[in-house]
């Protein structure tokens, strides 16, 4: 059995998707590498929510499951979230 290839269009907002969010989340990692508190806290605010916009298209695509979902919009909500807790991209 083979797998649906997904719609075009939607390959290409989760491309986009995820390129916003890898490179959001670089800079919070970079900025978490620095140890400066107040860097990080605005690195951390500009970084969710196109990492939630990509995990909410990825359950949308069918790629992740719900409980997956649930999982990693777990680990960014906590107050020790780290740049890694958004899941495999």
């Amino acid at each position: 059995m083979t797998t649906p290839s997904p719609d075009p269009q939607a390959a290409l907002r989760l491309r986009d998707l995820a390129a916003l969010a890898i490179a959001r989340q670089a800079t919070w990692h970079l900025a978490c590498l620095s140890g400066d508190e107040e860097r990080i806290a605005a690195a951390r605010t500009d970084a969710l929510p196109p990492i939630r916009d990509l995990i909410d298209a990825q359950l949308a695509g069918g790629f992740i499951t719900p409980e997956q979902h649930a999982a990693r919009m777990a680990a960014l909500e906590s107050d020790d979230a780290r740049p890694q807790d958004g899941g495999d991209w």
